[in-house]
C-alpha cells in the first residue's frame, strides 16, 4: 500500500495532468473568475475521489496479495496507451 505522502503526490500529479475535465477547469476558471467556477472544482476533486479512495481501499490489498495480477493490469494498460497513441497517430487528421 503506498504511503500517504507518495499517495497525496501521485494524486497532484494526476490532477495537474492536462486532460478533459482539468481543460474545462481552466477555461471556466479563465472565462468565469475562481468564484463561480468553485462548483465545478468541487465537482471534479469529488468525482477523482469517489474512484482513487475506493481503488486504493478494495484493489490495493488485492493486488497486494496477488502481484502477477497487479502486473498483468499495468501491461494491459500499457498496451491499451500504445495502441490509443497508434490509433492516434495513424488517423492522418481525419
Amino acid at each position: 500500500m503506498m504511503q500517504p505522502l507518495a499517495f497525496t503526490l501521485a494524486a497532484l500529479v494526476l490532477l495537474a495532468t492536462p486532460g478533459p475535465t482539468n481543460t474545462l477547469l481552466w477555461l471556466s476558471g479563465a472565462s468565469a473568475g475562481f468564484r463561480r467556477s468553485t462548483p465545478l472544482l468541487l465537482g471534479e476533486l469529488g468525482g477523482y475521489l469517489s474512484v482513487i479512495i475506493p481503488a486504493v481501499a478494495l484493489l490495493a490489498p488485492f493486488l497486494a496479495a496477488h502481484p502477477q495480477i497487479g502486473l498483468t493490469l499495468r501491461i494491459v494498460a500499457a498496451c491499451w496507451v500504445l495502441f490509443l497513441a497508434y490509433a492516434l497517430w495513424t488517423t492522418g487528421g481525419r
